[in-house]
């Protein structure tokens, strides 16, 4: 018989196999040929075998998604540390353009002018040379076309830039900072090549120079706006009537008026006509205006008898019923005018923003002309000399 376990031939007699040590069944009535053992052996094997391999497959395949799992995070590390690079160097160099435009915007607050270029001293302040040739080439053209003499030009510009700098000093301790929007839009303009082409060659004055008195005049105008909304009405309504020497005969009513400006006079005559025949007003100033800010309000427009309006517009509204559109097209120099008056409104022309602004500069004006100002005669003409 056959050990049952390894195989081995054994005694007929034998109780235990002297190989593998099991014990012998000699109770088995049939005995197992070796070569039924031997195969169960080879079974058994193969089958711990493929568990073996089963076993190995699954540990390659575990190392296998271990290694791409490592990779991806890899890949991951690398992507944020790259984006956290481009951010920083975006940052930076934002950092430093804004520097840039902060340094514009406050050269006028944090240098101090060069003694020897000082040009006029005044109660509280100076002007330099620089700045003067800027506001004299800047208004020369401008104030000799209205009549003005030479001599009367220099006193007015010199006027004008102590104003300005009595009213950018005035900006700037009350903290009057330009909007993002406005220093955009100033920047763009100085990267206009024809407009930089102009200031170089047309007007010949150092770009920098001209930068500086552009960013101030912005600052300038936005101070002159926040004092003119602080203006009281009754403020506003005493300087109207003292332009005027007989204050019975002042107009004091706001003429809400609504118009469409264009240029072709066929296709002005068409729309008049169907304003007339009752289309809405405001979508046919929206669509056919080339008065592009009044155009995007419906063509919304308030006059004052204050001169600044043209006087053919100015007359015709002053002879109109409210409701009414005009039965004709008022010719002016910019083109042709559709006009409706949409209303009248009392003793509402203290709203004019045009003389709001006037009453509030007048002060400062007037606060120049008693400044105790002193120009330097001689470094004046070396000035104007070598300008001439």
């Amino acid at each position: 018989m056959f050990c049952g376990k390894c195989g081995r031939e054994l005694e007929d007699d034998c109780t235990f196999c002297p190989m593998c040590g099991a014990k012998v069944n000699n109770e088995i009535v049939e005995e197992t040929s070796k070569k039924d053992v031997i195969q169960n052996n080879i079974t058994e094997n193969n089958n711990t075998s493929a568990t073996v391999t089963k076993n190995i497959v699954r540990k390659n395949g575990d190392n296998k998604k271990g290694i791409i799992v490592l990779a991806i995070i890899i890949i991951i590390v690398i992507l944020l540390v790259v984006s956290l690079i481009i951010i920083f160097m975006n940052l930076s160099k934002q950092s430093t353009s804004n520097n840039e435009t902060d340094a514009t915007v406050q050269s006028a607050e944090n240098i101090e002018p060069n003694q020897e270029n000082i040009l006029i001293t005044y109660d509280g302040g100076s002007i330099t040379q620089d700045r003067f040739l800027v506001y004299y080439k800047m208004f020369y053209d401008y104030l000799k076309s209205y009549g003005y003499t030479d001599e009367e030009i220099v006193d007015e510009i010199v006027l004008k830039t102590i104003a300005d700098d009595m009213i950018l000093n005035e900006a700037i301790k009350n903290n009057i900072e330009l909007s993002k929007e406005e220093i955009d839009e100033i920047e763009n303009t100085f990267k206009d090549e024809e407009y930089i082409d102009y200031i170089k060659n047309e007007l010949e004055i150092n770009v920098d120079d001209f930068k500086e008195v552009y960013y101030n005049d912005y600052k300038i105008q936005s101070y002159l706006e926040v004092l003119s909304e602080e203006a009281t009405d009754d403020e506003i309504e005493e300087y109207i009537k003292s332009k005027y020497t007989d204050s019975e005969s002042i107009d004091m009513t706001e003429y809400e008026t609504s118009h469409i400006l264009i240029t072709d006079f066929d296709t002005a005559q068409d729309v008049l006509e169907r304003a007339k025949k009752g289309e809405d007003f405001a979508n046919l100033a929206k669509e056919y205006s080339e008065d592009t800010p009044t155009a995007n309000l419906g063509g919304k427009y308030y006059v004052y008898d204050d001169g600044n309006t043209v006087d053919e517009y100015a007359n015709t509204v002053f002879s109109m019923n409210v409701g009414e559109i005009y039965n004709e097209l008022v010719s002016t120099y910019y083109g042709y005018h559709i006009i409706k008056l949409d209303a009248k409104n009392e003793n509402a022309r203290v709203n004019n923003k045009n003389e709001r602004l006037e009453y509030v500069s007048d002060l400062f004006d007037n606060s120049a002309k008693n400044s105790n100002y002193k120009i330097n005669e001689e470094k004046m003409d070396k000035l104007l000399n070598s300008i001439s």
